[in-house]
């Protein structure tokens, strides 16, 4: 896989980045993913991610972290650079490291921060020893954001998302100059919905894959993220 080649040319582990998830589903705050519903794609992940051996990642929203971390590995869907305090109504560093996240996914186009605070929030995520993916809108981004202390980048054009209009088939090119700018795993996601838009991001050289409505609004969900998850062993067996 290119990312892999090119992480290896840089003298990096490979190991440092197999912990990460193929595959990561938002739950957002849809009402299909609350609560019990919440519980019920995470244990339909979990069965996924046994059957196939591919490793798929969750991101509950916060009340239901702690639950939801139990069944599988869970990302939180952002936070803010405080630990804890007096502080009314945030998200703290403290609050998902209790929930037993994994790691956090920063500047989701639908919760933009600006580059300061990813800096400053992801070198205190670090040091507690959690994970950390950066969203980005475009490749100019995901080039001024490899130069922090994150884990993998995650391009999402912000116009694709939640319309079924796959990154990895309308915009390959933007895919395609964002692996020529980093050197950290590089997740696409917006509009990805088939089988066929993941494999087609892979082709591309991607490392991972985010998705959301395309799991958590559809009937059969198990179904749906199998479907999803399938191309990166096919992957895999082509690349062997």
């Amino acid at each position: 896989m290119k990312i892999a080649e090119d992480v290896i040319k840089r003298g990096e582990s490979l190991k440092s980045f197999e912990e990460l998830p193929r595959l990561l589903i938002n739950y957002k705050a849809y009402d299909e993913a609350i609560g019990e519903k919440s519980l019920k794609i995470s244990k339909a992940a979990k069965r996924v991610q046994e059957r196939i051996g591919v490793k798929i990642a969750v991101m509950p929203m916060l009340v239901d972290l702690k639950e939801n971390s139990r069944i599988i590995e869970c990302y939180s869907q952002g936070v803010e650079s405080i630990r804890e305090g007096a502080f009314t109504g945030h998200i703290t560093i403290n609050q998902i490291k209790e929930g037993k996240a994994k790691g956090v996914v920063l500047n989701h186009s639908e919760k933009r921060i600006g580059f300061e605070e990813i800096k400053k929030t992801a070198k205190m995520l670090k040091e507690e020893g959690l994970k950390v993916i950066v969203c980005c809108e475009n490749s100019r981004e995901a080039k001024k954001l490899t130069v922090l202390e994150v884990d993998g980048i995650a391009l999402e054009p912000k116009e694709l998302i939640g319309t079924g209009r796959a990154i990895s088939k309308e915009k390959p090119e933007e895919v395609m100059r964002a692996l020529e700018v980093v050197d950290k795993p590089l997740y696409i996601g917006a509009g990805i919905v088939s089988k066929e838009d993941v494999e087609k991001g892979l082709k591309l050289g991607a490392y991972g894959i985010l998705v959301a409505s395309a799991v958590v609004k559809v009937r059969e969900k198990e179904k749906k993220i199998e479907e999803l998850t399938l191309p990166f062993k096919k992957f895999e067996r082509s690349e062997g």
